[in-house]
């Protein structure tokens, strides 16, 4: 378990207070409400690292077992672990205080290459007309693996996971999908 003050740093760190960050579209008020739903429902985020990773997998392994094949989920827990991407796949666990920490969704995500998201944008037609400037290739971020705890299925687990993770990429990555 990391330590409640990397934990803190996490939560606090997806508290949106620049005024650029912050709209007056209500589109986008999802961004100011995930910090919110967090404390609401009394749930913590945490970054992990590949070490902690690893205490996780050992601890519980799999979370996948209804969506994805185990191997599949295996392959994407130990790219994290081996740090095979060199950094630029991360982690977020979501744990909940009222069960003890207890784990109840995680989220994998990396940052693509431009060079990847032009390989990818440019196979298809209609997007090489909306692509032109070579900048609209950087700070993207593929989703690489979501998954919830069954006992923690229909709660939105992984809407609020997925919601932190742009959050989190917005923010503290300077990914460019939120804007």
């Amino acid at each position: 378990r990391m330590s409640e003050g990397i934990t803190d740093q996490v939560s606090q760190s997806l508290q949106i207070s620049s005024p650029s960050l912050v709209s007056k579209n209500p589109r986008k008020d999802w961004i100011q409400a995930v910090p919110q739903t967090l404390q609401k429902r009394n749930y913590t985020l945490s970054i992990e690292t590949p070490e902690s990773a690893r205490i996780i997998w050992d601890k519980h392994g799999g979370m996948c077992e209804d969506f994805v094949s185990p191997e599949l989920e295996e392959i994407i827990w130990e790219s994290f672990i081996e740090d095979v991407d060199e950094g630029k796949m991360h982690m977020l666990s979501l744990r909940d205080e009222k069960n003890h920490g207890k784990i109840c969704g995680v989220i994998f995500w990396r940052d693509m290459l431009g060079s990847e998201m032009r390989d990818w944008s440019l196979t298809k037609q209609e997007d090489q007309r909306a692509l032109t400037k070579q900048d609209a290739f950087e700070g993207w971020m593929k989703i690489e693996l979501v998954c919830t705890d069954p006992q923690y299925y229909g709660k939105r687990i992984g809407s609020l996971l997925l919601a932190s993770a742009l959050v989190w990429a917005l923010k503290v990555r300077t990914c460019r999908c939120l804007r």
